[in-house]
């Protein structure tokens, strides 16, 4: 999603993701450059045009990527609703599930393991209260609210509800667009949300959405809260998890395919040491340092891009070809069109 992509808070987030990803043995891509904005807030604020011109572009890439063949998982509720609910509207039909629930999954089947109690109390890190605020996409309108408080219960925090909470939940202030905009009388509806979350007197705000985790950080910020943090419940579960999976998860129905091989793969990344790094920078970027560090250029240079332009995907493959064999990159950094069983994540 955009968050991941340009804000850098939210891009801790798409690393302690990906680092339960990785943890769960789980073959992960992403769509690097081809992803877009789903076209929500555009929606939100009456502009259905855009929306819908964002919509189709994204149906036709996923599409061509075989997405409907696979699980999106994203970390936005915003995505989520837009990608489950919204774009089946222009003929977008596709298994979508918010992280919380696939972590949750992956705990239910033990292809996550955190710290015990007794690990956390010996290292002198101990259960910290935390209160969950429900994101409006995931409780209000999808019914999710048992999937982040399963996240945090397993990361070991006490959970501290706000009056408001599950599907009579309080917005963070940035629903309908209005995180583009000024309150202009009253008080800031953030302002008040973090006054509900004080008032438990929990030392961790827990989100599960990349809006609210920026309202509530601002309103904490605002509020002199100093000993309070925010935190998605992504990087709670990422901070306890144990050492290595649980070695018999086998038979699973999230039981992981073999990468076919551990170079660039279209769009997607599959070599291990490019996931999370992908996740975690921009997308301009992106490119410049995943070039530099790893030796691979032009994330497309398949049939399509050479016709358009011949001279530079052959450039291209050249120096990508000459910093792959200096690197002794596995796989040789081969391009191809794609590879079935991967998810997805936005």
């Amino acid at each position: 999603g955009c968050a991941a992509a340009f804000d850098e808070r939210n891009r801790k987030v798409a690393r302690a993701f990906a680092t339960c990803l990785d943890a769960a043995g789980i073959n992960f891509a992403v769509l690097g450059q081809e992803e877009s904005c789903t076209g929500d807030p555009a929606r939100r604020m009456g502009n259905d045009y855009v929306f819908q011109m964002l919509a189709l572009a994204n149906v036709e890439t996923l599409n061509r990527y075989r997405a409907g063949e696979r699980t999106i998982v994203t970390a936005c509720p915003h995505c989520f609703n837009s990608l489950g609910v919204e774009y089946t509207q222009l003929g977008g039909r596709f298994r979508v599930e918010h992280h919380s629930v696939f972590l949750e999954r992956l705990l239910a089947e033990r292809r996550l393991r955190t710290v015990d109690a007794d690990a956390m109390a010996a290292d002198g890190s101990a259960a910290r209260s935390v209160t969950v605020h429900d994101s409006c996409y995931l409780a209000r309108y999808n019914g999710i609210v048992s999937a982040p408080r399963a996240v945090v219960g397993a990361a070991g925090g006490e959970i501290r509800e706000m009056e408001r909470h599950g599907r009579q939940t309080f917005c963070c202030g940035a629903g309908g667009g209005r995180m583009w905009m000024e309150e202009q009388r009253g008080t800031r509806i953030n302002a008040e949300r973090t006054r509900q979350a004080l008032e438990t007197g929990a030392e961790v705000v827990a989100t599960a959405c990349p809006f609210c985790m920026v309202m509530l950080k601002d309103g904490l910020a605002d509020a002199g809260a100093t000993g309070v943090t925010s935190l998605d419940v992504s990087e709670l579960l990422a901070a306890r998890l144990a050492a290595a999976p649980d070695p018999g998860r086998s038979g699973s129905a999230l039981e992981p395919r073999p990468a076919a091989d551990a170079g660039l793969i279209g769009p997607e990344v599959a070599h291990p040491a490019l996931r999370a790094t992908l996740l975690a920078l921009g997308r301009d970027r992106e490119r410049a340092l995943l070039a530099t560090r790893l030796g691979l250029l032009a994330l497309t240079t398949e049939d399509d891009q050479r016709r358009q332009h011949p001279d530079r995907g052959c450039e291209d493959e050249r120096e990508r070809d000459r910093l792959v064999h200096r690197l002794q990159l596995p796989g040789g950094g081969r391009a191809v069109r794609d590879r079935p069983g991967a998810s997805h994540v936005r």
